[in-house]
């Protein structure tokens, strides 16, 4: 696994997108609409309504999508064919705490 992931944040108001550090892929999640870094938690974050800009986009550069952003993209009417994946241990940051964005 790539380390790559989608997911909701804890309040369910945010997609989050974490990676290892990419220049490729900082310049890719740049062009994204209404996304922002949060520093304290070191990941991406866009607003919900945003979720199928962001799988449409990422997908294709190895990110995994959990279960609950999977879900909510096709609910949205995301058109990519999305595999089940597991939750992706390599979400988790070195404390253990996952990326909540701001809420």
């Amino acid at each position: 696994m790539s380390g790559r992931s989608i997911e909701l944040s804890d309040a369910g108001d945010r997609v989050v997108i974490r990676f290892p550090y990419d220049t490729g892929v900082v310049a890719r999640v740049r062009e994204l609409p209404q996304r922002r870094f949060e520093q304290a938690a070191k990941c991406w974050s866009c607003p919900i309504e945003r979720i199928v800009d962001v799988v449409d986009a990422l997908r294709p550069h190895g990110f995994a999508v959990a279960a609950a952003a999977r879900s909510l993209y096709v609910e949205r009417g995301g058109a990519q064919a999305l595999p089940a994946e597991p939750d992706d241990p390599a979400a988790t940051d070195a404390a253990g705490d996952r990326c909540r964005g701001p809420g």
